[in-house]
């Protein structure tokens, strides 16, 4: 095999070694997808990793940028400074959670020509050491999309992928496994649905439920969360016409966790409650009575949820489901986006 040298690699962007002053080092930007920094500061593991200085707390990564760039409608200036490894511990260093503060920093130094290019190296070095997680990844995606989103429930990643297969499957092939890149376009697709579930839905309830140590206790489960964005997508549901919306009233309802058993007919949102409360036996649960939210489980879970959501869109209750309600999935998002349509143009429920 033949060695390749140095002066044979014409095109390598070799990074630098600059020093910097602390305070300078405390000024400089957030790479735009940094994850929760907050967040990961209140960890066991960085707290006894970070609070006390070692000499290799000092060296970091940055990057600068070479031209003008525009991302997602923002200027990005020549010459702009981010971090890209180091989030954490300035954050200690910062907020004096650390024995000492050190007056400079080492950072390797890189030159980016574009944001793309600052994000794929922030996601090399934390891929490397394997630091960043789903919900990392999720919370980068929304900081991009300047929206924030409190609602533990609404902070995993798993909800998001499916819904976005789902919704457009010839954009987003895979279910699982997306890049923070991959993400901010799911977060750009479902902005308004995050932010109806989050302020509009968990926000006036008190949070979406949580399964509690009681066998039967209502979940407001992944499979309803991306249930609910793709529908809250394919009914034209936005902040600006959440507040009295039919899909979001029966959602409420649903994370209530109330149910009308009392009658021979049930309503859409009593069945999803039913199912998820550990009671029903339509989905497969584990021993606790959880839905399972596995690969093999995750179509039919979120298909269940928007069969009956339709149903309770309708006002048609009904005490057996369809037999084609595992599959009712395929095609969702267009064909009830071509009825809405029809209806709205005949005048018909444009306000479900």
């Amino acid at each position: 095999m033949k060695l390749v040298v140095e002066n044979e690699v014409l095109d390598i962007n070799y990074p630098e070694v600059k020093v910097l002053p602390i305070q300078k080092f405390f000024e400089m930007a957030e790479c735009p997808v940094q994850r929760d920094t907050e967040f990961r500061a209140q960890q066991k593991q960085y707290k006894e990793k970070f609070s006390r200085l070692k000499p290799e707390h000092c060296t970091g990564v940055s990057c600068e940028l070479t031209e003008i760039c525009y991302y997602d409608g923002k200027k990005y200036e020549k010459g702009q400074w981010f971090i890209i490894d180091a989030h954490t511990r300035r954050y200690f260093w910062m907020n004096q959670m650390t024995d000492i503060v050190p007056t400079s920093i080492h950072l390797i130094h890189y030159k980016c020509s574009s944001l793309e290019e600052v994000i794929e190296l922030y996601q090399h070095h934390d891929e490397s050491s394997s630091v960043e997680k789903g919900r990392d990844k999720l919370f980068g995606a929304c900081k991009i999309n300047d929206i924030t989103i409190n609602d533990p429930k609404l902070k995993g990643v798993m909800p998001y992928t499916h819904a976005a297969h789902y919704y457009d499957p010839l954009k987003y092939t895979k279910n699982s496994g997306f890049s923070t890149l991959e993400l901010k376009e799911v977060v750009s697709d479902f902005k308004e649905q995050m932010i109806v579930l989050d302020k509009f839905v968990a926000e006036p309830s008190g949070g979406l439920k949580k399964k509690s140590g009681r066998k039967q206790a209502f979940d407001f489960h992944n499979a309803i969360i991306a249930a609910g964005l793709i529908a809250l997508k394919a009914h034209g549901v936005t902040t600006k016409d959440a507040d009295g919306h039919d899909l979001v009233r029966i959602l409420k309802q649903i994370n209530a966790g109330g149910k009308n058993t009392v009658s021979n007919l049930w309503d859409g949102a009593t069945h999803i409650v039913n199912e998820f409360d550990g009671t029903g036996d339509i989905l497969p649960k584990d021993g606790k009575g959880n839905v399972l939210f596995t690969y093999n489980e995750i179509k039919k879970a979120i298909s269940f949820v928007l069969y009956w959501l339709e149903k309770a869109l309708d006002d048609v209750p009904q005490m057996q489901i369809g037999k084609n309600w595992a599959i009712f999935i395929d095609g969702y998002y267009n064909r009830t986006c071509i009825d809405f349509s029809i209806n709205t143009l005949l005048g018909i429920g444009e306000q479900k």
